[in-house]
């Protein structure tokens, strides 16, 4: 087992780590909603208000693979942000895996992995904030 200072020097880099990540996860995600949302729209018609559109993306099944992303950035917010309960360095560890886990695209993969996949391969800016993603990772 580690000596408590040395691991309060290993946690800020992955702190800074996830804060990237979480940054970058924002504009991301904020795209791959763009883009549900046209293809949404392609096959059911307009969405008449952004009501409807929150609820589409927070209930209707065609959205459900976003919710993948919603969640880890809300739970890296949590992990980061709570002063009752400060974020530790296996906490770090196990965000950074999930984080890496979550933005695997994969074209065989989990539907959200083969979704993410095909958003990629369909959208320019998507596939630019992916590669930061990865940047981030292999910092």
């Amino acid at each position: 087992m580690q000596p408590e200072h040395l691991k309060n020097n290993m946690l800020s880099p992955k702190v800074q780590q996830l804060k990237a990540i979480r940054t970058v996860l924002l504009a991301l995600h904020k795209r791959l909603l763009d883009g549900e949302r046209d293809l949404y729209e392609a096959r059911h018609g307009r969405i008449a208000t952004p009501n409807e559109f929150l609820q589409l993306a927070l209930e209707d099944e065609e959205f459900d693979w976003l919710r993948t992303f919603s969640k880890l950035i809300v739970e890296i917010d949590e992990s980061i942000a709570s002063r009752r309960d400060p974020i530790t360095l296996e906490k770090a560890n196990a965000l950074l895996q999930i984080s890496r886990e979550t933005l695997q695209p994969s074209p065989i993969g989990t539907p959200t992995a083969q979704k993410y996949y095909a958003a990629i391969e369909r959208n320019s800016t998507v596939a630019q904030l992916h590669l930061q993603i990865k940047a981030v990772f292999d910092r």
